[in-house]
This record gives C-alpha cells, sequence and structure tokens, in this order.
C-alpha cells in the first residue's frame, strides 16, 4: 500500500477508490495549495495526483524522497518538471485525449455566444434595457457560411473545424505540420471571419497574435482562444 498525495478534491468514486487500495492524503483547501504547503503534503509521498495548478517541479522533487510516481489530471505536462523526473527514475502519467470533445464545444459555444451576441443580449434584458423587438437590434454575424481558420489544427483543433463544417463554414488551417489543407498564417488572418486558437505556448507561439496580427484580420474578425497556456 502506497503513500498517495491527492492535490485537489475529486469528483465522483475516484477517491473512494484510490483509498480502497493506498494510504490517501487530500488537501482540503478551496485553492490550490501553495508550493511550499504541497512540499509539505508531499514529503513522505510514493505517489502525487496532481493538477495542472500544481508545480512539480525540481525543488518539489527534492523535497519528496520516495516519490516513484506523478499522475497529471490534465492533457498536458506543461507543470512537471518531465527531464528532471526522468533522472530521478519517477514515472509520469497524463490523460490525452480526455477533452478533446469538450473543448472544442467550448470553442464553438464562444464563436456561436460571440457572433450572436448572446452575453451582450441576456445583459440587456436583466439589466431592464430591452423593451421590444427592433429591426436591426442585436443583429450580430452569421456562422453559417463563414469563413473559420484553425491555427494549430491538433486534435482540438479539428474537433472545432468540424463543428464549423456542420455549420457550412469554410475552414482554413495553419500550423506547424505540412498538408494539403494548409495556408499561410498571413493568408488565414487576412480571410477569416472567426479565428480558433489551439497551439500550445511555446518559446515558437508566444506573441503569435501581435498587433501585426491583429491589424491583418478584418475589423469584422471575431478571435477565439481555447488554447493551453
Amino acid at each position: 500500500m502506497a503513500r498517495c498525495v491527492i492535490t485537489r478534491k475529486l469528483p465522483f468514486d475516484a477517491l473512494e477508490r484510490l483509498r480502497s487500495a493506498h494510504e490517501v492524503v487530500a488537501w482540503r483547501g478551496a485553492l490550490p495549495p501553495e508550493p511550499a504547503e504541497l512540499r509539505e503534503l508531499a514529503r513522505d509521498a510514493e505517489g502525487i495526483l496532481a493538477m495542472l495548478t500544481d508545480a512539480i517541479d525540481r525543488e518539489l522533487i527534492d523535497a519528496c524522497p520516495s516519490l516513484r510516481a506523478v499522475a497529471n489530471l490534465a492533457v498536458g505536462t506543461d507543470n512537471i518538471d518531465l527531464a528532471y523526473a526522468r533522472e530521478r527514475g519517477i514515472a509520469v502519467g497524463n490523460t490525452p485525449g480526455v477533452l478533446t470533445e469538450t473543448t472544442a464545444d467550448l470553442a464553438f459555444a464562444l464563436i456561436l455566444a460571440v457572433a450572436r451576441r448572446v452575453v451582450e443580449s441576456a445583459d440587456s434584458v436583466r439589466g431592464g434595457e430591452w423593451w421590444t423587438w427592433e429591426p436591426a437590434g442585436w443583429l450580430g454575424h452569421d456562422v453559417h457560411g463563414a469563413t473559420l481558420g484553425i491555427i494549430g489544427p491538433g486534435l482540438i483543433g479539428e474537433a472545432v473545424a468540424r463543428r464549423g463544417a456542420g455549420f457550412g463554414m469554410r475552414i482554413l488551417r495553419s500550423g506547424r505540420s505540412p498538408g494539403p489543407d494548409r495556408v499561410p498564417l498571413g493568408e488565414l488572418l487576412a480571410e477569416s471571419d472567426f479565428v480558433s486558437l489551439h497551439c500550445p505556448l511555446t518559446e515558437e507561439t508566444r506573441g503569435l497574435i501581435d498587433e501585426r496580427a491583429l491589424m491583418a484580420m478584418k475589423q469584422s474578425a471575431i478571435l477565439v482562444n481555447t488554447a493551453r497556456g
């Protein structure tokens, strides 16, 4: 039976399932533990079930001499010093793919909400500002037939593209991987009515959508960012 630390409250029966096989210590705070708090909590741990908000860095790893495994409840591993974990022989796991369709739903919901001015019109009603129908009231933009640009057409980007295709949208893609359907970033920005970001934050992508990129977009274009980082 291993001593395992969980850094946040887990939904459903996950915590009980772990407790049936291991000694489990769970962080009970409403907010993520601070680094010093996590080091103290996990100093005798053999396993850590971490969230993307937890820095599993060299300092944390050095503070946990018995640590053998880290399970990251996240698609990525940006919060973990993978090289040092490998050097220390610590196994690292994550949960890729589990939120692909969910994140795509969110991205397309944002596209629809901004295009059809859902939040603005709802706020107007709640604020007592709306009294009757107007011919030009809260018209927004049509999504059907518009051009959707996907920057970073990976699993999530392609899931958003499928949703766009279902709305009869023209799909443009731009990314590092070559392909017959790829276009240069400048062309995508200039032609898209909606631009959806799905690239991870790296040194290469930092500041990708800068002033120059924004100036290249249509004045009426809508930018949605559901990318990690």
